[in-house]
Order: C-alpha cells, then sequence, then structure tokens
C-alpha cells in the first residue's frame, strides 16, 4: 500500500498514546481493521471510538477522522461499509469522517460509495495537503530545493544563534524542562497536560526523536523544535518560539539542521505536516504563515481526500 504522511503519523505508537493523553478525559477504544481479498485487493482502517465525559460516543481515529489506505477495495467495500456502518449504528454515531490516502491518486471504493450519500447519511468532500520532502536526494540538491530568500535566512541563523541538537545525554532533561517551560511562557497558559510532554520525553529516551533547540548569545533558549522518526520517515511534530522574534530567523535554522539529521540517520522522507492553499481552504493567518514557511525547504505536496458524513440519530 502507498503511505503518506497521516497514514505514517498515525500508525506510529507513540502518535497514539500521546493523542491519547492529550485528549483526556476522553477515552479511546480502537476498532482498526483491515481486510483482505487478495493479494492486489486490500484495505486498512484506522480507527477508534471516542468516550467523551457527557457519555456521547464519538467514531474517529484518536479525535482525528478514520484513515483510509486501501488498494484496488471495490472486491471487499461492501464488507468494510457494513463494519462502519454497524459501529455507527450500535453507538449512535451522528456523524464521522474518512481521510482517504488515495493510493494510486484514486478515491478508494469505500470513500467512492459515501460519495453517493447512502443510507441517510449527508456527504461533503474537500482535501488536505501535507508538505514531503524526499531525503534521498543528494544534500546539494536539497539545498537547491530550499526557497533561494531562505537559504540566505538558514546561514543568517546559523551565524546568529546557537543551536544545538539532543537527544538523551546527561544534560537533555534540563533542556527538554526548558523547551516545556517556554512553551507555556509563549502560549501564556498550559496547553497541554504533563502526561503528553512525558511521552515525548520518552520518545527522545528511546532514540525514536530529537530536539533541536536555538539560544541567543547569553545562552537563553529562544526557541525549540521536536521531530520524531520511525522506520525510514522523520515528522516535524512541535515547536515553540519567542514570539518577540518572529520577524528575525530562527527555525530556519532549525528546520535544515533537522533536515540533515535525519538523512544522516536513514530517513528517506521527511514531514513537515499540514499545508493551506488560500482561498481553498479558510485557515487564519497564523496557520497560513506555518504553512508558507514550511513550503520553503522544498518537496512535494501530497493530498489526501476528506469526506465528512453526517445524519439525524433518533
Amino acid at each position: 500500500m502507498q503511505q503518506h504522511t497521516s497514514f505514517l503519523k498515525r500508525e506510529n505508537a507513540f502518535f497514539y498514546r500521546y493523542q491519547s493523553a492529550y485528549s483526556a478525559p476522553a477515552t479511546f477504544t480502537s476498532v482498526s481493521t483491515t481486510c483482505t481479498f487478495d493479494i492486489a485487493s486490500r484495505i486498512a482502517i484506522l480507527g477508534t471510538l471516542q468516550q467523551q465525559p457527557d457519555s456521547a460516543t464519538l467514531l474517529n481515529n484518536y479525535g482525528l477522522p478514520l484513515l483510509i489506505a486501501a488498494q484496488n477495495d471495490g472486491p471487499i467495500r461492501r464488507s468494510v461499509s457494513k463494519y462502519i456502518e454497524g459501529l455507527a449504528a450500535d453507538h449512535q454515531v451522528s456523524s464521522f469522517s474518512i481521510q482517504d490516502t488515495l493510493c494510486g491518486g484514486n478515491l478508494s471504493a469505500l470513500s467512492a460509495y459515501y460519495m453517493t450519500q447512502p443510507n441517510g447519511w449527508t456527504t461533503t468532500l474537500s482535501f488536505t495537503f501535507e508538505s514531503c520532502i524526499d531525503l534521498r536526494l543528494s544534500e546539494p540538491n536539497l539545498w537547491a530545493g530550499v526557497r533561494k530568500r531562505y537559504r540566505s535566512l538558514i546561514n543568517k541563523s546559523l551565524r546568529s544563534w546557537q543551536y544545538k541538537l539532543y537527544t538523551a545525554d546527561a544534560t537533555a532533561k534540563t533542556s527538554f524542562q526548558e523547551f516545556q517551560d517556554l512553551h507555556q511562557i509563549v502560549a501564556g497558559r498550559v496547553t497541554r497536560n504533563q502526561t503528553t510532554w512525558d511521552i515525548q520525553w520518552a520518545e527522545i529516551v528511546a532514540g525514536n526523536a530529537f530536539v533541536i533547540e536555538a539560544r541567543d548569545p547569553e545562552g537563553v533558549l529562544i526557541a525549540a523544535s521536536l521531530f520524531t522518526h520511525i522506520d525510514e520517515t522523520c515528522i516535524y511534530f512541535t515547536s515553540v518560539a519567542k514570539r518577540e522574534l518572529f520577524d528575525t530567523p530562527i527555525n530556519h535554522g532549525i528546520m535544515w539542521l533537522a533536515i540533515q539529521h535525519a538523512k544522516q540517520i536513514g530517513c528517506k522522507h521527511f514531514h513537515l505536516g499540514q499545508s493551506y492553499f488560500a482561498p481553498h481552504q479558510v485557515v487564519d493567518a497564523k496557520n497560513q504563515g506555518i504553512a508558507k514557511f514550511k513550503s520553503g525547504f522544498g518537496g512535494n505536496v501530497v493530498t489526501s481526500a476528506l469526506l465528512s458524513m453526517s445524519k439525524n440519530v433518533v
């Protein structure tokens, strides 16, 4: 099966643990399944039942859309849709969504089926876009793919700030605590619980993640980013930077160093996360700015289809 950004990210056990902790006190029960008709006809569904504190049950994938990766699933579409319909009926689900990774560039038979709005479902279709860099390219070619203006900003940032990449060395825990503290200071509040930070630290200790930080000439932390990696894929997971320095190149240096390191440790793909293309997507200025920043490092845009289903449940 073709594997895209979200599929790789969400099948990672770390991501599941993180999403469960992030969504607390809601609880999740996995309903993921695979179905194979023959070697060329198969489908995988990543999904959960999310139990809300108010007793409502949601059908999703750890708070995100059900994720579908399918290859020639026509012969098995009926059994898969019956499985989803059964979950929805048993738990009085009034809405759910599916993210289709468009294996082979086409909608899965399951998605095409829901486009017909069966069994009282009302279906809307949209698309999501995620940026991915091919690390199999040589470093000179990766550099050539970076936006020309960004190359000078990367060089300027590397001259201006003190950068350090760390995993689980003797001083890393203190540095990671500074990362957490800066996140709270910049946000002005605690945005997520301690368990999520503990899970991220455990990934660093396990050798499945690394942090790149930037400090000013006095040694004060001004920015940090966490990157996870599974198999041959590195993922830009979270970051923070002092808001008063947003107009100066800091994260440009972090991102380029992360790309270099991911290639050095054997990763073949570097996923930057979701991109937005106004006016096709309605997003705020912050997310538009983040998407523009990501696009400056080259790579390709991977497209997925997002189907949203709803109906009245009596």
